[in-house]
């Protein structure tokens, strides 16, 4: 996705020396981190980790503090359900992950209540060409878990690749696609690790062979 340019004040040219001071240069900040330009894929992603039982609090912290830029429309709350899960962890025993929960879950209470006056939400989403050969990399990753097409496993890693690779389908999506496949295959340790969800998709990403 392009990238804007966000510019810094102007300095004196008798400054100009300071210029290759990185705290002078300017700023580049992605599309993505607009509050109102939410990426579907991302929303999921993030709920997928806020439901897994493997995720560390202190990702679920990072994942909350991320969702907690955004704001969200109700249409968008209905389609991912992502709501549902945040007002869960509003009972979290751990006290910060509760405290964070409640302010998220608020903020966008506070987003449908105003939706007609709020800026318009931008809906990122995947063209069709990217979209099949997505559907055929999750038809692998479950045909070498075992399991249906429609399980929500192969489709939660297949979306850890994608979204670590920028939500790019180039070379290095498709050999990392084609590594993980091959080692569940012919691995049948890590295969039952991660049907049992032993191993996340996280770990099968970056260390696929050492969780035998």
């Amino acid at each position: 996705m392009d990238k804007f340019v966000v510019i810094t004040p102007r300095i004196h040219r008798e400054d100009a020396v300071q210029r290759e001071s990185p705290a002078l240069k300017l700023k580049q900040a992605t599309m993505e981190s607009l509050p109102n330009v939410v990426v579907l894929e991302q929303i999921a992603h993030f709920k997928a980790l806020l439901e897994s039982p493997m995720t560390a609090d202190n990702q679920i912290l990072t994942v909350l503090k991320e969702l907690s830029v955004k704001n969200l429309s109700k249409q968008i709350l209905l389609d991912t359900k992502i709501g549902f899960v945040v007002n869960k962890l509003r009972k979290h025993e751990h006290e910060k992950i509760k405290e964070l929960a409640k302010t998220v879950f608020r903020k966008w209470k506070h987003c449908v209540e105003n939706e007609e006056r709020a800026s318009p939400v931008i809906e990122v989403q995947c063209d069709k060409k990217t979209e099949t050969m997505r559907k055929k990399a999750k038809s692998f990753l479950a045909d070498s878990l075992r399991l249906s097409d429609t399980d929500r496993l192969p489709e939660q890693i297949e979306r850890t690749v994608f979204l670590e690779f920028g939500r790019r389908i180039d070379y290095n999506y498709r050999r990392k696609i084609r590594s993980i496949v091959f080692e569940l295959k012919h691995n049948e340790s890590i295969r039952k690790k991660v049907v049992e969800l032993k191993v996340s998709a996280e770990d099968l990403f970056r260390h696929p062979s050492a969780q035998a």
